[in-house]
């Protein structure tokens, strides 16, 4: 019992991350607005996250599809699947939290309003709690 317990734990937290954090990386990254999307020099120039954003889309959909099914199907697609499958796991874990740090980090250095400072440091948040669920396999 105990196992189904913490099972629906862990979906339910792998969820409710995966939701929060597909929705404040797609806020964060439309309030880049067309021009920052089409503009691609953000990609070369500066500091901006926008990168972490686009994985937080990605990651924060299969933390959703893992939420609802328990399939890690789409995970074992991103990871690979073989020999090197804890590695891999243990690099997303790492990549997850240091962008976390990141754009919680950055958002105490730029020029924005308050109101997307805190939504910077939620969605860094969101990146802890994915990298903490997948930590969980």
């Amino acid at each position: 019992m105990a196992h189904i317990i913490n099972r629906l734990k862990k979906r339910g937290l792998s969820l409710i991350s995966g939701a929060v954090l597909v929705a404040l990386s797609a806020l964060l990254t439309i309030r880049l607005g067309p021009s920052g999307l089409t503009d691609f020099s953000f990609f070369f120039f500066g500091f901006d996250p926008v990168y972490f954003y686009i994985l937080g889309l990605v990651l924060g959909g299969e933390r959703i599809v893992f939420g609802l099914t328990g399939s890690e199907r789409v995970f074992r697609i991103i990871a690979g699947d073989g020999v090197m499958y804890y590695y891999s796991i243990m690099i997303i874990v790492m990549i997850l939290a240091v962008a976390g740090i990141y754009i919680m980090a950055l958002s105490f250095v730029t020029f924005s309003s308050t109101t997307f400072r805190l939504l910077d440091i939620l969605d860094g948040l969101a990146f802890l709690a994915s990298a903490i669920t997948v930590w969980m396999r």
